[in-house]
């Protein structure tokens, strides 16, 4: 099967069974007769009732307002010292819904964020007084095993990429956690544990459907819209909104060593030299990160090597033999595991909000 029948036929397949049925918003009578808003150049507005029940009732989604079941949720982000109330929340769970979404922002030049995990430190996800396009129900993956690419939707958390893939011995750049949305990640540019052995998630990228702003759907590739391929590779939301991504696998052994080797706090400017030096002729299957913080937990200040190798295990002892002698080892939980859980097991490192640690 072609690369665009393939990315076409899992798009059908996906709406089928990945999109949710929402209901139990509130009725359009509880409505207030006007809806406050801001526009994108700050200016304030007012939304009439009529056109907000119109938005309503073209989304397959849900429609959030301020009074909704749901709104408070929906309305975070990971860094909770971010805090911010906007206007509408549209819970988009196919390409209409965002079409629809991006159209009726447009019409009113509404401030807008668009959504999908959340994790932007800065908060990219949200907004005051605006409308947010929320992503985050606008889930599925499929996999071609034999093409080693997959489709993924622009809701989809990299977990959902990693649980598709390394299973089958196959796998891709995405990130250093779980909890990240394939969104914000790509379009950012795209680092993770991988990234010395496959380049950047950018770099494995292949081919995008975006909606642009003037509320077209677009596939692009290099051959197809090539220079809006060229721009949604690292230019941020500043293209359009991506609802399917397809990358690029590489194989690569489920099985990693992953964890974290812990020293003394004294030792972090050796530590970081050690970092300097020997980071630039490791092995491309080792990635390792030094983490400096003070967790929440009362336990003072913490510095470790967050380390993941995914080369052949039987070379793991000599690869990472340099960072057991880089300082003082006070604790080493290194182990064999899935390399899905390596990713998982430090995401606990930084609780829910915790990104304003």
């Amino acid at each position: 099967m072609k690369r665009r029948e393939f990315f076409k036929s899992a798009m059908v397949s996906l709406a089928a069974v990945s999109y949710p049925s929402w209901k139990g918003y509130a009725a359009d009578n509880q409505i207030p007769i006007e809806i406050p808003a801001i526009t994108g150049a700050g200016e304030p507005i007012a939304i009439e009732r009529k056109a907000i029940e119109e938005f309503r009732r073209n989304l397959q989604g849900r429609l959030l307002l301020p009074e909704d079941d749901g709104y408070n949720i929906a309305r975070l982000v990971r860094n909770m010292v971010i805090d911010k109330r906007p206007a509408l929340i549209a819970q988009c769970i196919n390409n209409d819904d965002v079409i629809e979404s991006v159209n009726f922002a447009r019409h009113y030049q509404l401030l807008t964020a668009v959504k999908c995990g959340g994790h932007s430190v800065s908060g990219k996800g949200t907004c005051d007084d605006g409308l947010i396009i929320d992503l985050s129900p606008l889930q599925g993956t499929s996999v071609d095993p034999t093409t080693q690419r997959i489709l993924i939707t622009g809701g989809s958390l990299l977990s959902a990429l990693d649980e598709a893939t390394v299973p089958l011995g196959l796998g891709t750049t995405a990130g250093t956690v779980s909890h990240t949305g394939v969104g914000g990640l790509t379009l950012g540019g795209g680092f993770g544990r991988l990234g010395r052995r496959f380049g950047l998630t950018i770099d494995n990228l292949k081919s995008v459907e975006i909606v642009t702003a003037d509320g077209q759907l677009r596939y692009a590739d290099d051959q197809e819209n090539s220079e809006l391929f060229w721009a949604v590779r690292g230019g941020g939301g500043n293209f359009g909104i991506v609802t399917m991504f397809e990358f690029q696998l590489h194989p690569m052994n489920p099985q990693v060593v992953g964890g974290r080797i812990h020293y003394p706090f004294s030792q972090v400017k050796d530590l970081l030299k050690f970092y300097g030096q020997h980071s630039v002729g490791a092995p491309a299957e080792l990635y390792y990160d030094p983490v400096i913080f003070a967790p929440p937990m009362g336990f003072g200040k913490v510095v470790y090597f967050d380390v993941t190798y995914s080369g052949p295990l039987d070379q793991a002892e000599r690869v990472l033999k340099p960072l057991y002698t880089a300082g003082t080892v006070i604790k080493d939980e290194l182990e064999v595991i899935d390399y899905v859980n390596c990713k998982k097991v430090e995401m606990m490192m930084i609780p829910e909000g915790g990104h304003n640690i």
